[in-house]
């Protein structure tokens, strides 16, 4: 999740103004009292209408979207990667999203996929019609890959150019070592060029028989479809037989990428809670607003990262060196200046930004089994998303004053890429 420094009423409020001017001066209005519902109607799209978690798996999660005559389907994996298969997930999901794209092209369905922290996810969407279809793609996207030496080679290259192209520059070098100091041990989702190379075709289908199982698999379907009929749909995925065990080896760190940089870069970093927790995010757009606030030519972001379980609140800047000391100071000083100057008026705005960028993105049905997958991945539990936006309701300025004190009292992760 990435908190940018917009103002955050064009996120809240869109006022209209009516009055009659046939006679009199306009007379003046109240502000509107906010509603005190304890949950905003739109979150009730966020629970689930039922759940199936037959034995063996895969679990599955069904929400409807009435009027719709389009069914979505996300498909997610579970993986652990070791150190030495970083960066592998990465080409299984490449490979699997241009078998699902081939599938799926007859029909006109859409696939999209994406590594998360927590595993590999796929969604199709197309119509309801074609169900049977639409779970045949998703097959595809999670069958046993057939790692053709060039095709490997291919999808092995540009996991390699995307990781390379994060690590040359400041703001990717800087966002790496604050994962790595804020979370220590956490493996890059796009590997290490270490890590790449090792990989082969045996390591690689290997890392597949163990994770694409269906015990280890969650569907979210977005339609009318009966979750008896889905799983008979999907009773042929996953990987059979017994499970390799994992490698325990190291991919061994030979050489560091030099990051050439005319900016001074600074970074800070809290562990700040698991991704039920809203504070973080909350938090972000109070220093985010704050920071926006201040006039300065320093580059600032607050962003809240969930790596693994964990969910980091780290704010970053970048600032010529003439200007380093200031961007040090103003880095280090945000989260003590937004606890000083916290204020009763701001809170309320905070949680509401957040409510609407929430329900805002699970307006469409590939966006509510996104949002709900997604929370579902990262904690097991199927009406994640919906608790998520029932505790955000729950914040208040005692809330967040409390978790700022803790915050402080724990201490930030620190890194810095200097010219």
């Amino acid at each position: 999740m990435r908190i940018t420094a917009r103002p955050l009423g064009r996120l809240l409020f869109a006022a209209a103004a009516w009055a009659s001017i046939a006679r009199g001066p306009l007379s003046a209005q109240s502000r509107p009292t906010p509603s005190a519902a304890p949950l905003p109607a739109g979150s009730a799209a966020l629970r689930p209408d039922s759940v199936l978690t037959p034995p063996g798996g895969p679990k599955l999660i069904r929400l409807t979207a009435p009027g719709s005559g389009l069914t979505t389907m996300r498909l997610s994996v579970r993986m652990d990667e070791m150190p030495a298969e970083a960066g592998a997930g990465q080409i299984l999901l490449m490979l699997g999203l241009e078998r699902a794209r081939a599938a799926a092209s007859p029909v006109g369905a859409r696939i999209e996929g994406t590594r998360t922290p927590w595993g590999i996810a796929y969604t199709v969407v197309g119509s309801s019609d074609d169900f049977d279809y639409l779970a045949y793609v998703l097959r595809e996207a999670v069958a046993e890959p057939k790692l053709d030496r060039v095709d490997l080679e291919r999808a092995r290259t540009r996991v390699r150019e995307a990781a390379d192209h994060a690590r040359e520059t400041g703001a990717g070098r800087l966002g790496a070592e604050l994962r790595s100091a804020a979370i220590p041990g956490s493996l890059a989702l796009v590997g290490t060029p270490e890590s790449l190379e090792g990989l082969s075709a045996t390591s690689m289908r290997d890392l597949w028989s163990r994770t694409h199982r269906r015990e280890r698999m969650s569907v979210v379907v977005v339609g009318a479809e009966p979750l008896e009929l889905v799983l008979a749909a999907l009773k042929d995925i996953g990987a059979r037989g017994r499970a390799p065990l994992p490698p325990t080896g190291k991919a061994e760190i030979t050489h560091t990428t030099k990051v050439e940089v005319l900016r001074h870069w600074y970074g800070e970093a809290w562990v700040a809670g698991d991704v039920r927790d809203p504070k973080a995010a909350v938090l972000a757009g109070l220093v985010a607003s704050r920071m926006r606030d201040t006039k300065s030519d320093i580059q600032t972001n607050v962003e809240v990262w969930d790596v693994g379980r964990a969910r980091v609140l780290a704010i970053t800047g970048a600032a010529y060196p003439a200007g380093a000391a200031a961007l040090r100071l103003r880095v280090s000083g945000a989260l003590a200046e937004t606890a000083a100057k916290l204020a009763p008026d701001e809170i309320g705005p905070a949680v509401a930004a957040l409510r609407f960028d929430l329900l805002s993105s699970a307006r469409t049905p590939w966006g509510l089994a996104e949002l709900v997958g997604r929370y579902h991945d990262a904690t097991g539990s199927a009406d994640a998303a919906y608790q998520h936006v029932a505790d955000l309701e729950r914040i208040d300025l005692a809330v967040m004053r409390a978790y700022l004190q803790e915050l402080q009292k724990r201490g930030p992760a620190r890194a810095e890429i200097r010219p």
